[in-house]
């Protein structure tokens, strides 16, 4: 049992001698691999610098270009030229030279502006907002041509101008005051060629009757006649007849009646038919009072 346990100490002590002596491939320790070589080593940083510089091998920018400031030059204010239709013609390939005032003179330095001024505005023109009543236009061809009353108008004896005013303004009907035995027969063609109702009324201070008086008033409210026209040759009959129209029928006083024939022809005179139209209208009136 010793003999054999000492063979077995002996040969592990021989076994633990003899291992590390080989030298054998198989029994060499393996090395780790060496590392992958690397294409651009990592530069090694170079001293401080107080700015930095750029890397080295990439392109630069170049600087940019600033532009050099433009000249200072004092203010020319442009001159105003005419466009091409300002101009006039050409003639034989000379073009024409445009009007004066087609060119602006340029302002001057330390000109100043005016105020505008207003002047009032025209009598004759009414202002901007203001109304004002239409006038009436009055025929030139009409002497003292005036409104009696709504519809109706008097006047002288008409010329060819005022008859052809008369039917452009629609006057349907014409009463024409005349002297007992006065011929019409022109004047009645004239009026009844253009359309128009001719009337007659014969009348003088000697024939100032109730009839006559009755037969104006008639006329005169006869609607169907507006609108009228009156006339006579000198006023004297148109406006008796209006005198007493105005007391009978308007039946207004003495003095406003005698204040719108006045206007109407009637003249309070002592000579010629007016002063004798006058007289008839007193006596027709004291007649008539009885």
């Amino acid at each position: 049992m010793n003999r054999g346990f000492a063979r077995l100490l002996l040969g592990s002590a021989w076994l633990t001698v003899a291992i590390p002596s080989c030298q054998h491939p198989c029994r060499q320790p393996s090395l780790p691999p060496p590392p992958p070589a690397v294409g651009n080593p990592i530069p090694v940083p170079g001293p401080a610098t107080p700015y930095a510089l750029p890397p080295q091998g990439l392109p630069q920018a170049p600087p940019a270009q600033v532009p050099a400031p433009a000249a200072i030059r004092g203010y020319e204010p442009p001159l105003a030229v005419p466009s091409e239709p300002s101009w006039g013609p050409a003639y034989g390939g000379i073009r024409l030279a445009p009007p004066v005032d087609s060119f602006s003179a340029p302002p001057q330095q330390g000109a100043r502006l005016q105020a505008p001024e207003f002047s009032s505005p025209s009598p004759s023109r009414p202002a901007i907002g203001e109304e004002r009543a239409p006038t009436p236009l009055l025929p030139a061809g009409i002497p003292q041509f005036a409104i009696a009353q709504d519809q109706v108008a008097t006047g002288l004896k008409p010329m060819l101008d005022g008859i052809d005013w008369l039917t452009q303004n629609g006057y349907r009907t014409v009463l024409h005051l005349r002297q007992p035995g006065e011929d019409d027969a022109a004047e009645r063609r004239l009026f009844e060629l253009r359309g128009m109702k001719y009337l007659s009324l014969e009348l003088s201070p000697q024939t100032l009757t109730r009839a006559v008086v009755d037969e104006f008033n008639r006329i005169v409210g006869d609607r169907t006649n507006y609108p009228l026209f009156i006339y006579d040759k000198d006023g004297a009959l148109s406006g008796g007849l209006w005198y007493l129209h105005f007391r009978a029928v308007d039946r207004l006083s003495d003095e406003e009646s005698r204040a719108r024939a006045a206007r109407l022809g009637l003249r309070e005179t002592q000579n010629s038919i007016q002063g004798d139209m006058w007289l008839a209208i007193q006596k027709y009136l004291s007649e008539s009072a009885r």
